[in-house]
């Protein structure tokens, strides 16, 4: 990111990590392990965490840039405790 801002860049999107347990591959794979789902969610927050306080600091060293984290983890879990939610008019 330091290249890009040397470069000019000053808007950045970065994503975090969805609830890893939750994908798919891994249920099918680990259909009996929830101690590996609950592993796989603490590490994929605990990246998330270490990505919000990275971009604290690189807000710091590279004034005038904005940066905008997109909480993927948080989207999915809403999804997938009400993946249909009523819709009112």
């Amino acid at each position: 990111m330091q290249k890009l801002y040397n470069l000019g860049g000053r808007k950045f999107v970065l994503t975090g990590v969805f609830p890893l347990g939750n994908y798919p591959l891994v249920k099918l794979n680990m259909p009996n392990c929830d101690f590996c789902v609950t592993l796989l969610n603490q590490a994929a927050q605990l990246f998330n965490t270490n990505l919000a306080s990275m971009v604290a600091q690189l807000r710091t060293l590279m004034p005038g840039s904005h940066f905008v984290i997109i909480n993927t983890y948080n989207i999915l879990n809403q999804i997938l405790s009400d993946p249909a939610p009523e819709v009112s008019k």
